[in-house]
């Protein structure tokens, strides 16, 4: 019975499984470039105003070196907000773990910020991720405007 079933998984069978693990894979990445390419950018979309972002949208990190905190959004393309539960994402260059603050804020009518949303965490090395508002809870308007902002405590006694 068991060289059977050996026999059953010889080079044909490999064949068809690799076929199918291609195959497979490129029906999995077909609907991303097919989204991607439906996006038309609004017309009237403008870089963000200098208050709302640093010099080129980095910090140092607290070890001084060459490489910044950075957020992983464009600098001159204002995103509009397309999910009320959306997911942000930055890169930390440092390589021990300190304290985050990561904040949300929305743009009034009269042009200031108000904070929606405020989380502090601890940061690991590397590209960081975070989901701030649980999936059944309220989250953010599609189409207002928002801006968001991750902060490194290099040194808690001096925020």
């Amino acid at each position: 019975m068991m060289a059977e079933i050996v026999g059953l998984f010889n080079k044909p069978i490999n064949v068809r499984v690799v076929t199918g693990c291609v195959l497979s894979l490129a029906l999995v990445a077909t609907p991303a470039v097919v989204a991607r390419a439906e996006y038309k950018p609004p017309e009237d979309q403008k870089t963000p105003d200098k208050e709302t972002r640093t010099n080129s949208g980095t910090t140092r990190g607290c070890d001084g070196g060459d490489i910044p905190l950075t957020v992983l959004a464009s600098q001159n393309y204002v995103g509009r907000t397309t999910s009320t539960h959306p997911t942000f994402a930055w890169f930390v260059p440092d390589s021990k773990s300190l304290e985050l603050k990561f904040t949300i804020y929305s743009r009034g009518s009269d042009g200031n910020f108000t904070e929606v949303h405020s989380m502090s965490l601890q940061s690991s090395p590397g590209i960081m991720t975070l989901s701030p508002f649980p999936e059944g809870e309220p989250g953010l308007l599609v189409g207002k405007d928002y801006v968001w902002q991750v902060v490194i405590l290099c040194d808690p006694s001096y925020p």
